[in-house]
């Protein structure tokens, strides 16, 4: 029997067990839940060999059920997805973002823009798609996985060095953020402080909401960093006091008060989400 098929029966089994009797659909499950089904399949999840399993079907059927896994997953089944599925360096699988916007947000984390020499030559380049020095790895997309807290945390948390994309509802808009630190998710919410988080906005032409028809990236870098980085496992990925907020039900709360300058197309608005990404930053 092949360990994926063997991995499918375990989950089956242990959500059988389960008293609630939850489905398989766990886009609704909460981190308890998760952790119920840790404790019924630990003594038996050790003994499946991850690495006999192929890098789609881990990020499939396996990663969903990271918090289940535990510190097994950190060990065994992590090492062996990320040993065969990086992506190259440059490389872009975001429905969002094209690899031209990738090469800007890169430049930024290495702040090629704030540079002294650049200031005084006034020869700042960014970087072109080729020479993207990181890898960017999904972590998470809404369309795919869903857009509860639950499923961002679950996915996201741990993780060091990530960009967040939100493409706006009705609109040619994207939004997010970088966080160099790691997302968690205390029971209340908690900030973080970083000197190098920052926000961004992209408008793409045709429909966008400052009434811009070209291409054009902003970046708001942190001015307050106890309160750069927002974290709660009720939201999703969050920036600032309230400057970048994910809610539950996939809204955004735009609200400037931690980076400057505002670069967020509304102020003190809520707003739809049509989609999400969170990419690992691979150095």
């Amino acid at each position: 029997m092949e360990e994926l098929t063997i991995w499918e029966k375990l989950i089956q089994w242990g959500i059988a067990k389960i008293p609630r009797n939850l489905d398989g659909d766990i886009t609704d499950w909460t981190v308890d839940n998760f952790l119920t089904l840790g404790k019924i399949i630990q003594n038996c999840a050790k003994y499946i060999r991850f690495d006999k399993i192929d890098s789609s079907n881990f990020l499939e059927k396996v990663t969903p059920y990271k918090i289940s896994l535990g510190t097994l997953y950190d060990e065994i089944g992590l090492k062996s997805s990320n040993k065969k599925s990086l992506p190259s360096r440059g490389s872009i699988v975001s429905t969002i973002m094209s690899s031209q916007h990738a090469a800007i947000i890169a430049s930024w984390i290495d702040r090629k823009d704030i540079n002294p020499d650049v200031e005084k030559s006034f020869n700042f380049q960014f970087y072109n798609p080729s020479q993207i020095p990181y890898k960017f790895r999904l972590l998470v997309r809404g369309s795919r996985d869903g857009f509860s807290p639950t499923i961002f945390h679950k996915l996201c948390d741990r993780v060091r060095s990530t960009v967040t994309l939100f493409k706006l509802a009705n609109s040619d808009n994207f939004v997010g953020g970088y966080n160099p630190e790691v997302w968690d998710s205390p029971l209340w919410p908690n900030y973080k402080s970083s000197d190098k988080a920052f926000i961004f906005s992209f408008t793409q032409g045709g429909t966008n909401l400052n009434g811009q028809g070209n291409n054009n990236g902003k970046i708001g870098r942190v001015i307050d960093n106890v309160y750069a980085l927002n974290c709660w496992r009720f939201n999703g990925p969050s920036f600032g006091k309230y400057d970048l907020v994910m809610h539950y039900g996939g809204f955004l709360r735009f609200k400037h008060q931690t980076f400057s300058p505002q670069v967020l197309p509304t102020e003190n608005t809520l707003m739809r989400i049509e989609d999400y990404e969170v990419f690992e930053v691979i150095s």
